[in-house]
């Protein structure tokens, strides 16, 4: 059988700088039975809630088997790597809760179970990740009648061995992000609509910017840069610009890595109109309307927390906009379906830190 965890210890060396060699480190222990990327999201709570501690995370062997040596064997694996603790997560088969194991140099055992707050994974994870910093603290905290102990100097750094089978995690480095990583959202994407009425279609750039509230629910303010909107004539031709100021709700159901939702819209349109008759003469006119909208967006995170979204969308204005040459009608802006593709950051599939 091929072993996959020298190659998933090589993939996060080459995502993630080396860690100093400063303060004593702290082991994870991979867990065997869990896959590769939830361990990894484990990882990454971790490092983003002990950032501010200056805690180094190195990668271990697999975490021992249960039984009445599982402690001695990680105290020596802890004293061999010269880490203050080492620590394990284990998921409960059928049950939502975690069994957060840690083991110290000298052989104490904790064991804490973790019970699953209301939503995902990335919630467990972040329960787990509060509970192991909340130890750290309490074991690095002087006791209240002792005088803090100056800080001492950092001992050089020893030099790197080719045959060393850990790899160094800056806590600083992690991708998962914090504050409003998980919160704020960022959307944009490509978007061609059609008149209900076989009108001309309309393509242009889609941007959107937004917040998320809670576990379901996202706000957003969206506009969209499109090519004119063009309507031909015997008299001459028109063209418009139209420039939505949108403001968006949506309701969206999430997992790990796919999330859809519906939204609503609400739009006020700037519209910028020229018209050329045939006898050459020209004339601009601008003007304001009214819109509201509906849609159906589907998300898949492709990589770290970038995901590809599609999206169905419908539009109506209130009421329709219709343009004129020499009294001859040229080119109405009624009710639109659309689809667009595009690319959301951070794509975040718990609710907020």
């Amino acid at each position: 059988m091929i072993r996959l965890w020298p190659f998933l210890q090589l993939a996060l060396a080459a995502q993630l700088p080396s860690a100093p060699h400063g303060d004593a480190p702290i082991l994870w222990f991979r867990t065997a039975a869990a896959p590769a990327a939830d361990e990894r999201a484990l990882v990454d709570a971790v490092a983003t809630y002990t950032r501010d501690l200056g805690v180094t995370i190195v990668a271990g062997p697999d975490a021992p088997q249960a039984g009445t040596d599982a402690a001695r064997e990680a105290s020596k694996i802890v004293r061999a790597h010269g880490a203050r603790i080492a620590f394990w997560c284990e998921r409960r088969a059928g049950a939502r809760v975690a069994v957060l194991t840690i083991v110290g140099a000298d052989g104490q055992l904790q064991i804490h179970g973790i019970d699953e707050p209301p939503g995902d994974e990335p919630e467990l994870n972040r329960a787990t990740a509060l509970k192991l910093r909340a130890i750290l603290v309490e074991a690095t905290r002087p006791p209240a009648d002792a005088p803090a102990a100056p800080p001492a100097a950092a001992p050089p750094a020893p030099p790197a061995s080719p045959a060393a089978d850990t790899v160094g995690v800056r806590a600083g480095a992690s991708t998962a992000g914090s504050g409003n990583a998980g919160r704020l959202y960022a959307a944009a994407g490509y978007r061609v609509a059609a008149a209900v009425d076989a009108g001309p279609v309309r393509q242009g750039v889609a941007l959107e910017a937004g917040a998320k509230l809670g576990r379901f629910v996202e706000l957003g303010a969206a506009t969209e840069l499109s090519l004119p909107i063009e309507g031909h004539v015997t008299n001459g031709d028109v063209s418009v610009f139209d420039v939505p100021l949108a403001a968006v709700a949506r309701v969206m159901h999430r997992r790990e890595r796919l999330a859809f939702g519906l939204g609503a819209s609400a739009a006020l349109h700037v519209l910028s109109a020229s018209a050329t008759t045939t006898d050459g003469r020209r004339t601009r006119s601008s003007s304001l309307a009214a819109g509201a909208g509906v849609e159906a967006v589907a998300r898949l995170r492709l990589t770290g927390t970038l995901a590809g979204e599609l999206r169905i969308t419908a539009d109506v204005p209130l009421p329709a906009t219709r343009y004129s040459v020499l009294d001859t009608p040229a080119l109405e802006l009624g009710t639109r379906v659309g689809v667009g593709i595009g690319l959301v950051f951070p794509y975040s599939p718990g609710p907020p830190p």
